[in-house]
C-alpha cells in the first residue's frame, strides 16, 4: 500500500515537470528554422517512416524485437539475470530474476534503434572521415525516432502489463517527459538552434 501511495505522490509531482518540459519543447521548436543542407534529411526520414507505417507496412516484428531487447538490456544493466527472451510479430516476453520500473518502462523511454545509429555513427566518425554519410545518418535519425514514437504511442493504446504494473499515471507521465527530452536531444544534434 505504501508503494502505491508513494508512486501516486511522485506522479502528482511529475505533472508540473511534464508541463515545464512541454513548454520548453515548444520554445525549442520555435528555434528551428527551415532546414538547409543535410538537415532536410531529418524530415525526409520522419516522412519516410510515416509513409511506410501508413501506406505499406507497420514493422511490428522489428519494434517488438527492439522492445523486448530493451527490456533484456535494462534488466542486465540493473544486475538481473535474463532467463528467457522471445519476440515475434504477435508479441514477446522477457523473463528475468529482477524487475523495477526502469526495466518495465525502458522500451517506452529508450529509442533503441536511434541509440544504435548514434553509437555506430559516433564510433565510425572516430576512425573514418564519414562526412559524406551525414545525410544518411540524419535521415536514419528521423526515420528511427519516428518509428519509436509512433509505435510506442500505438502500443500504449493496447493493454500493457508493464504500464499497469508500474502505475498508469506514473508510467504515462514518465514516458511523456523522457520522450520529449529525447526528441529535444536528437533535434539538438541536427539543428543548431535547439538545445
Amino acid at each position: 500500500m505504501f508503494k502505491k501511495v508513494l508512486k501516486f505522490l511522485i506522479s502528482v509531482l511529475l505533472i508540473p515537470l511534464a508541463a515545464a518540459v512541454t513548454i520548453s519543447f515548444y520554445h525549442q521548436l520555435q528555434n528551428i528554422r527551415w532546414p538547409q543542407g543535410p538537415q532536410v534529411y531529418f524530415f525526409v526520414g520522419v516522412a519516410g517512416y510515416l509513409v511506410l507505417h501508413l501506406v505499406f507496412h507497420k514493422p511490428l516484428s522489428v519494434y517488438i524485437f527492439g522492445h523486448e531487447l530493451t527490456h533484456a538490456i535494462s534488466a542486465w544493466v540493473c544486475g538481473a539475470r535474463v532467463s528467457s527472451f522471445s519476440a515475434s510479430a504477435r508479441g514477446g516476453s522477457v523473463t528475468s530474476d529482477k524487475s523495477n520500473f526502469f526495466i518495465a518502462l525502458s522500451p517506452y523511454l529508450i529509442p533503441l534503434y536511434t541509440l544504435i545509429i548514434l553509437i555506430i555513427y559516433g564510433t565510425a566518425s572516430v576512425f573514418y572521415n564519414i562526412e559524406k554519410s551525414l545525410p544518411l545518418f540524419i535521415f536514419l535519425l528521423g526515420f528511427s525516432l519516428a518509428f519509436h514514437l509512433i509505435l510506442t504511442i500505438e502500443f500504449l493504446k493496447i493493454h500493457q502489463p508493464d504500464i499497469l504494473k508500474t502505475g498508469l499515471l506514473f508510467s504515462v507521465l514518465l514516458i511523456f517527459i523522457v520522450n520529449l527530452a529525447v526528441v529535444m536531444f536528437v533535434l539538438g544534434l541536427v539543428f543548431s538552434g535547439v538545445s
